[in-house]
């Protein structure tokens, strides 16, 4: 017996978009000749896979410390910019 969220038919998926990117969905799904569901499936599919590779090969941890690192020289940046030399 088939049940729904066994992994044969998947689970729904809910979540919020703006309007303007339904309209890029739309967009990209007609011109593919695919249903938007199908797209937006296929775009997490692809973007899980490709984090999956960047964690294997130690990028997504690298990221992280990259971005730690924008938002403190930010923060330097945007809160004391008289410390900035040019």
């Amino acid at each position: 017996m088939r049940v729904k969220g066994s992994g044969t038919f998947g689970r729904p998926v809910q979540l919020w978009l703006r309007d303007v990117d339904f309209a890029r969905l739309d967009r990209i799904a007609e011109k593919a000749g695919i249903k938007r569901s199908d797209l937006m499936r296929n775009l997490i599919l692809v973007g899980l896979e490709e984090v999956e590779t960047f964690d294997a090969l130690g990028l997504v941890r690298f990221v992280r410390v990259m971005e730690r690192m924008r938002d403190a020289i930010r923060g330097v940046l945007l809160d004391e910019p008289e410390k900035v030399s040019a």
